[in-house]
């Protein structure tokens, strides 16, 4: 009806003309205004989803009176994009053919602006429209642009935070928790849909402009969580990025610089500008990084010049810095250097002259100044590009002016000291030395055994030893975690201050995970987590080597064994909901640092900790995908698909399998118990055992055909697929594929399946040794033959080689020199070929040679090794003991323990005991005979003195006529 009417009221359309209607009359404008207001109420309708994450709505729409929820439910029309778009082309020809101004058009968009932002409006139809742009679709470009430059139409929607001053700033990494946000589904949708429409106007935003517009989107960054992954995608992949770009002028970075110092929140959205610059670190592009790395030092060199100024100029002396102004610039300069990590580069700060010398002196004299003061001029100083050195006069004055000072804060005070450039060694010596005391004298130990240095908790006394709080916490892993990044840039590792920072690391993040466990205030959770996610990128960084000390130390494998159970156990009770409130990322980080801890101290551990990865095991909630294990009726591939589809819709179960995998690692690769061995034997628990790796191999396999992108349905584009049909070679960490539990502490991969994928392979690999791999040949008869095949290529590409060579250097560990060529004794030697992939044994003794090959094949163990000699008979074996003496062997080879040198000893044993004793011939003077290859067995009655091959003996009777022995001539009895 609205397109019949713009066509009949055209300029010169019939009924324009017979009411005489001017374009410049009231009527126009009146019938203008009423399209508009037509056009408004039917388009397209809001779908929040497209807009706000699935959590956030949860949480918005516990609220039934949220303004922008009645509107949805008033809205009664409204048409779909395509047709909202003719509707209003057609509309825009009839403004056009009465040439209705632009200043017009945007003044009656402006009013129905107005209209729907007032209290009254809010819960109109008109509200529930799919884009703001929607509601003035006749509007200039200008218009656009001016909304999108409003900073107050901006402050209007933005998602307020629950915290009340600056309670969180301590814990916070940049972005809000959905718990520390007051989200209404009004204003994440508005936020959300003026993210879109700054993508809709192009950016193309005045360049003064700029610095106020990227203000107010970090300010949306910061309440990502209320976002959905689209918009997510747009602002941090686009535009955030593009006008970051804009940095490139010190001029721009100054003058957002200027607008970030003037906001209320600046605290806050200084941690969130180093977040933000951190993700985008992480993912620049090379052609990009030049541009980015000057922008950055533009930023660097612009945030904190104002503070700069206030804590150094004249009057800056008697200020007293505030305690979230110094946790502030901490945590931005701390997520400055991750970007710099990232891009590996620096961005260091560039200050005048004046500047340079006037924190020079600020250095000289820090200790005149109060404790957070201190802090943050040694955090500058270290960040001035021309100032990296501390003299050895002002390093020793810092030492002692911290030993003054409660130990908390003498070891944060010396942990900025460290990352300075001290170019005394003696003076950086006793730093550390300090950094030992300090740290020893303000943490004690509550789960872990002492280094001979860390005191224990003790919580009988009056006065509690250690953190207090979560806050204490805290402080001293963040500062722990510096001083090793000091000692480390330095390349002046400690032995004791490595160990004891470890240590101090590992007990805070078995604390708060205990404390995630026990806690029963919501208010908690948070605190405690992100306490835990923050080591995630000191738990990365350490190796097999630092935790030597926790692995050889049975208490502490028990005790991180069973803060790995308490972590499996608080995300299995952890509800959707409050996760979503926590943060995914901050939950999946908590999961992360209890995997890595556990990997790096228990995987391949000599001590039993079966009852341990039980207890995680046993939590497992995915169904079986079988019940039904019969050869006759083989599992199809489709059966497999359909359940990893199932996987993947659950952002939670996926991340419960990374625990459940690393612990079935943890536990095929420890020793049982002696009850668990006795166990083996039993008949009932050889069945469950069996069903139960059964089903474990269903589920490995399900993750192995995990699609390798979105949409993939060919088996060719599975992640076994892509890896055995592939025709390129292998490169990277593919290398390491069915050897590395690495995957599975990846909790924060974009692609969570593909790294489960890799987990699930090296658990098969796993189950390829032991008194499981019956189990898995079995296995394999009760799926489909191409099925069967896949997994036995992908056995002999990356499962084979790693046993194989671990079998072969099981054998030449026993070479005195460590030579793949041995000699075990006078007629017994090893050759151990890897490039053939076999041994070769060869046993001589006078003009006896017997020497066997050992070969594997490439589906080892899948398929049985080769035992092969061609010179047993010719060397007096018979071919019934020679079958059977391969047959052992075979057997040994063959079986669940693979036990390849005791394989050579059978063959060295049986070797041994069939020529013990053997003499030759007197008469061939040979010990195995030339002619029927036997061994003497002929020996005389009377004198006894030796055996005579029977060959011989005939031979030498029939030559001279008599049957006697040679001799003593006595006649043969």
């Amino acid at each position: 009806m609205i397109v019949e009417w713009c066509h009949l009221l055209q300029k010169d359309g019939p009924l324009c003309s017979l009411l005489q209607c001017a374009s410049d009359g009231e009527f126009i404008r009146q019938v203008y205004d009423g399209f508009v207001n037509l056009c408004a109420l039917v388009s397209p309708r809001l779908y929040p989803e497209q807009y706000v994450s699935v959590r956030a709505v949860r949480s918005a729409l516990q609220n039934p009176e949220d303004t922008l929820a009645v509107a949805m439910g008033n809205k009664r029309h409204h048409l779909k994009t395509a047709d909202f778009n003719d509707l209003t082309e057609t509309v825009t020809a009839f403004l056009d053919s009465h040439d209705v101004p632009t200043t017009e058009r945007d003044g009656i968009s402006r009013r129905m602006l107005d209209n729907v932002l007032s209290e009254e409006g809010k819960t109109s139809s008109l509200a529930a429209t799919h884009q703001i742009q929607y509601l003035v679709p006749f509007a200039s470009d200008s218009f656009i642009k001016q909304m999108v430059e409003d900073v107050e139409f901006w402050k209007l929607f933005v998602v307020p935070t629950r915290q009340d001053g600056f309670e969180s700033l301590p814990l916070f990494d940049g972005f809000f928790a959905l718990n520390e946000l007051d989200v209404s589904l009004e204003s994440a949708v508005r936020t959300a849909q003026l993210i879109r429409l700054v993508d809709y106007s192009g950016v193309g935003v005045d360049e003064t402009n700029r610095p106020e517009l990227f203000l107010c989107l970090l300010r949306a960054a910061s309440r990502r969580e209320v976002l959905c992954p689209s918009i997510v995608k747009l602002l941090f992949d686009k535009l955030l990025p593009t006008l970051f770009d804009e940095f490139v002028e010190k001029s721009a970075a100054s003058a957002f610089s200027n607008l970030l110092h003037k906001s209320q929140d600046k605290e806050y959205m200084l941690c969130t500008l180093g977040a933000v610059i951190q993700d985008m670190a992480a993912v620049v592009e090379p052609s990009n990084h030049v541009n980015f790395l000057l922008c950055g030092r533009h930023v660097m060199s612009s945030v904190p010049l104002l503070l700069i100024d206030t804590l150094f100029s004249t009057a800056g002396a008697t200020i007293k810095i505030s305690d979230h102004v110094t946790q502030s610039f901490t945590t931005f300069f701390r997520l400055m250097d991750r970007a710099a990590d990232n891009i590996k580069d620096n961005m260091m700060i560039n200050v005048s002259k004046e500047n340079e010398t006037v924190i020079r002196e600020a250095i000289a004299t820090l200790p005149s100044r109060d404790i957070l003061t201190a802090k943050l001029t040694l955090i500058i100083h270290r960040h001035i590009h021309t100032l990296p050195v501390v003299e050895k006069a002002t390093a020793t004055a810092v030492i002692e002016f911290a030993q003054k000072q409660k130990p908390i804060d003498a070891l944060e005070l010396l942990a900025e000291l460290s990352c300075t450039r001290i170019m005394d060694m003696d003076v950086f010596s006793n730093l550390v030395r300090h950094i030992v005391d300090a740290l020893c004298r303000c943490y004690a130990l509550r789960h872990l055994p002492t280094n001979g240095r860390l005191r224990k908790y003790t919580p009988n006394k009056l006065v509690p030893e250690g953190p207090a709080s979560f806050d204490y916490l805290r402080r001293v892993v963040m500062a722990a975690v510096l001083a090793r990044h000091g000692v480390v840039i330095h390349s002046r590792m400690d032995d004791v201050l490595r160990s004891t920072v470890n240590l101090v690391v590992f007990d805070v993040v078995c604390e708060a995970i205990s404390q995630l466990r026990t806690t029963t205030k919501d208010q908690d959770l948070l605190p405690f987590a992100k306490v835990v996610s923050f080591t995630q990128g000191f738990l990365q960084s350490i190796t097999s080597f630092d935790v030597s000390v926790f692995r050889a130390s049975e208490i502490s494998v028990e005790k991180i064994s069973t803060v790995f159970s308490f972590a499996n156990a608080w995300l299995h009770a952890t509800s959707i909901s409050k996760m979503e409130s926590i943060g995914i990322e901050t939950v999946t980080g908590v999961l992360r640092c209890a995997c890595m801890m556990t990997d790096l101290t228990l995987t391949g551990s000599k001590f039993p900790l079966h009852a341990a990865m039980r207890s995680i095991i046993a939590k497992n909630t995915l169904k079986p995908v079988r019940q039904d294990f019969s050869t006759s009726n083989p599992a199809k591939l489709s059966t497999f698909k359909r359940f990893n589809q199932l996987i993947n819709k659950t952002h939670k179960q996926k991340i419960l399998l990374f625990p459940y995998l690393l612990s079935w690692c943890i536990y095929l690769s420890t020793p049982p118990t002696e009850e668990e061995a006795a166990l083996l034997s039993d008949a009932t628990a050889a069945r469950e055992r069996r069903d139960e790796v059964y089903q474990l191999l269903d589920l490995l396999f399900v993750l192995m055909i995990s699609p390798t992108h979105k949409g993939s349905k060919r088996l060719e584009e599975t992640f076994l697929g892509s890896l055995v049909l592939r025709k390129e070679k292998l490169e990277g960490d593919e290398l390491q594929i069915g050897r590395s539990t690495a995957p599975l502490t990846r909790l924060n991969a974009e692609n969570q399946l593909n790294e489960l994928a890799k987990g699930a392979a090296t658990v098969f690999a796993y189950l390829m040794k032991g008194n499981t791999l019956t189990y898995v040949k079995n296995w394999l008869e009760t799926i489909e033959r191409k099925t069967s095949a896949l997994v036995v290529d992908f056995v002999s590409m990356f499962v084979s080689p790693a046993l194989i060579s671990e079998n072969l250097r099981i054998v030449m560990s026993h070479s005195p020199d460590r030579e793949p060529s041995f000699a075990l004794d006078d007629n017994f030697s090893v050759e151990v070929s890897f490039p053939h992939k076999c041994i070769n044994l060869s046993y001589e003794m006078e003009d006896v040679s017997i020497s066997m090959r050992i070969s594997f094949p490439e589906a080892f163990p899948l398929r049985q090794p080769v035992v092969d000699s061609s010179t047993a008979r010719e060397n007096g074996i018979s071919s019934e003991k020679w079958r059977s003496w391969v047959l052992k062997m075979t057997v040994l080879l063959f079986s669940g323990t693979s036990d390849i040198w005791g394989c050579v000893e059978l063959f060295h044993r049986n070797m041994d005991a069939h020529f013990n004793g053997q003499e030759p011939c007197p008469i061939c003077f040979a010990v195995v005979n030339s002619m029927n290859h036997k061994l003497p067995d002929k020996r005389c009655s009377v004198c006894k003195n030796a055996r005579f091959h029977a060959y011989c003996l005939g031979t030498w009777w029939a030559s001279c006529g008599q049957t006697i022995c040679p001799l003593c001539r006595s006649p043969w009895v």
